[in-house]
């Protein structure tokens, strides 16, 4: 029995009321023939976001044009990767870049296929950190050379993550204390921040999927040589204050020839993503968006719970929603502390 969205059409491909996740990224990757210059190669991607399987990956030049979005759409429904299943079309796509959603219109149009445009792409975002961690080769490398994510996007971090260093809000708030964050224009439409630096070590921020993931985190024990494998497993987004002396010179040269902004020579904001035993240090765009919004608004937010003392008698919890600029777009993020174990809807 099938229902309105799992029917077989005529030509035996199957409708669905699947989500699929569709991108194209940039990859460490290094082709060379004989002779010649090495390559750096594109990875595209389609995976069903409801079951978890990748329907769909294919590395192609750097330059290859923009229809490949389309033409492994067209793959990916006809004849799915092994393990992706029978043929189907699924309901709706979503892709994290307007270039993208027009570039698989002359697919999803006649086929009635929605596609949306979101911020995060949490499937695929694995997919990609494990393709990295099994064939990339990141060595000296910078944000440019390596992610996609634009460079006015990259010097706008730079200058979020200068100003949060300035501000120290980790003199307010200390590394267990998290913040419930929430934007509809997320997906999921919150994240828990944690502000790190209290404890004298490590400075940054720190943003789970899910309060459940850094109470795991904060109970391992540190001396358990089981930790850090179990560690390795909680997807956390994290921005860290490092030392430039401690990266590679290509860093080092890209800020400089850039022209951005860190508050000082230990304070360059490295980026890393984990999560199921993989780990990557280049963002996806959304990523990074997400790190602005949280940079921008987390010292305000901590200055007004030291003027709050914290909570007042009988107040369960102090919420306040800020308008925070993103690019071009201006973004409503409500913080509160602290958190219910349910994000309020």
């Amino acid at each position: 029995m099938h229902s309105k969205w799992t029917r077989v059409t005529k030509r035996g491909t199957l409708h669905c009321n699947e989500t699929w996740e569709g991108d194209r990224r940039r990859t460490t990757l290094q082709l060379a023939a004989p002779g010649q210059e090495p390559v750096t190669p594109d990875l595209v991607l389609w995976a069903d976001s409801d079951h978890g399987v990748v329907v769909c990956q294919q590395v192609v030049l750097p330059d290859a044009p923009a229809h490949v979005m389309a033409d492994t759409l067209r793959r990916a429904i006809d004849h799915p990767a092994p393990g992706g299943g029978p043929p189907r079309q699924p309901r709706c796509i979503r892709v994290n870049r307007q270039e993208i959603a027009e570039a698989v219109r002359p697919v999803t149009d006649p086929l009635g296929i929605r596609v949306e445009v979101t911020d995060t792409l949490p499937l695929a975002d694995d997919v990609f950190r494990a393709f990295e961690v099994q064939f990339g080769s990141p060595a000296d490398q910078g944000y440019l050379d390596v992610s996609e994510v634009p460079e006015a996007a990259l010097a706008e971090l730079f200058d979020a993550a200068a100003a949060f260093y300035k501000a120290r809000p980790w003199k307010e708030l200390m590394d267990g204390d998290p913040v419930l964050l929430e934007c509809a224009d997320w997906t999921p439409p919150y994240r828990y921040a944690v502000v790190l630096g209290a404890g004298g070590s490590v400075k940054g921020v720190a943003i789970y999927e899910s309060l459940k993931h850094f109470e795991r985190l904060a109970l391992l024990p540190p001396d358990d040589p089981r930790a850090e494998e179990e560690a390795a497993g909680i997807p956390v987004l994290a921005l860290l204050f490092t030392p430039l002396k401690e990266l590679g010179q290509r860093r080092a040269d890209e800020v400089t020839r850039h022209g951005w902004k860190i508050a000082s020579r230990n304070a360059y904001p490295l980026i890393v993503g984990t999560g199921r035993g993989r780990e990557s240090q280049w963002p996806t765009p959304g990523e990074v968006r997400r790190l602005i919004a949280a940079l921008r608004l987390l010292p305000s937010y901590a200055r007004l719970l030291s003027r709050q003392c914290w909570l007042a008698d009988g107040q369960q919890m102090l919420t306040r929603s800020y308008t925070v600029k993103v690019g071009d777009e201006e973004r409503e993020v409500t913080a509160t502390f602290p958190p219910l174990r349910r994000p309020l809807r």
